[in-house]
């Protein structure tokens, strides 16, 4: 027994929607759930694929357009299980497009005995990685020379400003490889000639303390030859911009008396710092502070952000004239400011004696130490009791752009 479809009026077997499959199909998409592009990660030197199964990683190697590349791609489309694959067949592209195309026939129930039949063309793009395999003989055979760079601190501001000035330098451009770790950044170089070059331009940009050692890989007796190794371990100091340092004792002095405690205002080959309370600046070489190293009190993601409510300068203008553009950003001031989550709960204010007197207004937001409410401990005031420490330290005016 036979019916006419409700749309074209061609014979067929009844069904629920007394449609036949061509017109469903013109009216229900049953392949909307399917995406059309995926990922397909190869290895690019010995063009592997990359198999996952739960928590195991495997590395394959399948013919272009084969029945085995053909069922892999497939499996890599999600919510594919649902429907029965009718075809399934590649579409060709060009070799160097890093696109591998599938055309494919599904068909599912939509309602009972009303089988919808739906074509697809699928997209994978070819991301090329390194295998573990690979990678390993790279790192083991190919390399003559590395620098590995680390700085042990958080916020790692130095680093993250050394990697802007190599990219912006173009200083990684002998490398033939660079690799990211936990606390830096591993370069490899072919040979030893352009390490100098790449370790004179690190020190020129942050304090520096350099290691090296070598170790030899291979030998031929024969020739009285041998393949080395050098490494050179690089340690960045963990001061970064606008930490609060409290200095040594020794260091204080030998830096004409300036107060142990101290903002860091720029870090290159040397760490500038400044005397919050008085404005006297110092430099602390990289030699110096190697000699003596020490770490940072407080970091700038712990600052604290007031309100200014008053601004009395303690110079007055007149007098800072005659001072340099940056000298003039650092006058010295009484200032009055709240906390910015306090601001409008309650009517706590603090007077504080800061170096931004001369950019700082009524209505300004201000970054900030809150030392009374932080508990350092003797290790890290080092002999200093923490009721001569200040309340508040100002460190920098907020910009409209961070907020």
């Amino acid at each position: 027994m036979t019916i006419p479809c409700c749309l074209c009026g061609s014979q067929i077997e009844p069904n629920a929607l007394n449609m036949c499959s061509i017109c469903t199909a013109s009216k229900v998409d049953i392949a909307e759930n399917i995406a059309t592009e995926h990922e397909l990660k190869q290895c690019a030197q010995c063009k592997r694929y990359q198999c996952k199964t739960g928590c195991n990683t495997s590395w394959v190697l399948f013919e272009l357009e084969s029945r085995e590349l053909l069922g892999f791609c497939l499996k890599l489309v999600s919510n594919l299980k649902k429907y029965k694959i009718i075809d399934a067949n590649f579409v060709w592209t060009e070799p160097h497009s890093k696109r591998i195309k599938l055309n494919i026939i599904i068909q599912k129930d939509f309602v009972q005995h009303a089988p919808v039949r739906a074509t697809k063309l699928l997209t994978f793009v070819i991301q090329n990685i390194k295998c573990a395999d690979c990678s390993k003989d790279f790192h083991d055979k190919s390399w003559r020379a590395v620098v590995q760079i680390r700085q042990k601190a958080n916020p790692r501001r130095t680093l993250a400003r050394l990697e802007q000035e190599i990219l912006k330098s173009k200083a990684h451009e002998e490398a033939m490889g660079i690799q990211s770790v936990k606390e830096g950044m591993d370069l490899y170089f072919s040979s030893k000639a352009p390490v100098e070059r790449f370790l004179q331009f690190i020190a020129a940009h942050a304090p520096t303390r350099i290691k090296s050692s070598s170790k030899m890989i291979s030998e031929d007796v024969r020739n009285g030859t041998a393949k080395i190794q050098a490494t050179w371990s690089v340690q960045l100091s963990p001061i970064c911009k606008d930490d609060l340092l409290l200095l040594p004792a020794r260091t204080a002095q030998s830096l004409g008396n300036i107060s142990r405690l101290v903002l860091c205002t720029k870090t290159t080959s040397a760490i500038d710092v400044l005397d919050p309370f008085t404005g006297q600046k110092a430099e602390i070489s990289g030699d110096k502070y190697w000699k003596l190293p020490f770490q940072s009190l407080d970091t700038s993601p712990h600052m604290e952000e007031y309100i200014v409510l008053d601004n009395e300068p303690l110079i007055p203008k007149h007098k800072s004239g005659g001072l340099s553009e940056t000298d003039r950003d650092f006058v010295l001031a009484d200032v009055e400011v709240a906390r910015t989550n306090d601001f409008g709960v309650n009517d706590i204010t603090h007077h504080v004696q800061t170096h931004l007197g001369a950019i700082l207004s009524a209505g300004n937001s201000v970054r900030g130490y809150d030392l009374q409410a932080t508990n350092f401990g003797a290790r890290y005031t080092q002999g200093v009791k923490e009721e001569d420490l200040p309340d508040i330290v100002l460190v920098r005016k907020v910009c409209t752009s961070e907020k």
